[in-house]
């Protein structure tokens, strides 16, 4: 919902700062959307600040972005929390940005909006259910099924279309968008998916070498904390192994040192 009201509280005032009453005539795009002259310029400050604006003659833009965004952040927030749902996005628009200008660098223009970011995070949710089917109704009386990853493959293909005809060819696309931007996008994705999420990422390889260091056998130490039940140790110790995931080792505390030491002993003793 902070995303959300950020994106939207960007949006109103972009439309007061370009309204005709206002007298300073501002046009946010230029300052904070991404451009091959601000980059060149410097001003990469616009990679962290192009996903929160939108077109002002389009509203479509805005309504795809903050309807993605509530969709999939009800399934995603669950599974990969806020911090890593923040991040995904301003680092998939990040990568997003990098791609269009790459692909752009010669024909300039400008980009804005929060396409790539949702895109990543559909893609991630495409990769996390592969057999999900999505039922509804085409025109509201053609009943329609679909998978998530069948639609992801359908965008991937179509922005790859949109970069061969439009992007590469310096050709102006009719539909005003930067599907080089796009596909940086649902790359980030899918690294994701593969770096946090996938059976053979390096986390659950880790994970997995923590957790058969604590069924080996190893001598009794003493510990200050001690759950209540093994339930109850089995919960504290998926929370540290968590811990380890995310900031690594040394950021553990003495007590939950001490606690993966009776978990270990605990394991060895069975």
């Amino acid at each position: 919902m902070w995303l959300i009201s950020l994106i939207v509280a960007a949006f109103l005032i972009q439309l007061v700062v370009t309204a005709s009453w206002f007298r300073m005539g501002v046009y946010l795009p230029h300052h904070f959307g991404v451009s091959i002259a601000a980059l060149q310029e410097l001003r990469l400050w616009t990679i962290a600040t192009h996903p929160i604006l939108h077109r002002t003659d389009n509203f479509l833009h805005i309504i795809a972005v903050i309807g993605g965004l509530v969709l999939l952040g009800r399934e995603m927030l669950p599974v990969m929390g806020a911090r890593r749902f923040i991040w995904l996005y301003f680092g998939a628009s990040a990568v997003g940005a990098a791609a269009w200008a790459a692909v752009n660098w010669n024909a300039g223009g400008s980009l804005i909006g929060g396409v790539a970011g949702v895109y990543s995070l559909f893609v991630l949710f495409a990769c996390l259910n592969p057999k999900l089917e999505i039922r509804f109704m085409l025109f509201f009386f053609v009943p329609v099924t679909l998978r998530p990853r069948t639609l992801a493959w359908a965008l991937v293909v179509f922005d790859l279309s949109g970069c061969a005809f439009y992007e590469f060819t310096s050709a102006v696309s009719p539909f005003a968008y930067a599907p080089s931007a796009h596909l940086g996008g649902m790359l980030t994705g899918l690294i994701f998916y593969a770096y946090f999420y996938s059976e053979r990422s390096l986390l659950s390889a880790g994970r997995a070498a923590v957790a058969s260091a604590l069924t080996s056998p190893s001598p009794s130490l003493p510990v200050d904390f001690a759950p209540a039940s093994n339930q109850d140790l089995r919960v504290e110790v998926d929370r540290i192994l968590d811990k380890i995931n995310t900031s690594g080792l040394a950021s553990l505390t003495a007590t939950e040192k001490r606690l993966l030491d009776e978990a270990k002993n605990l394991s060895a003793r069975n």
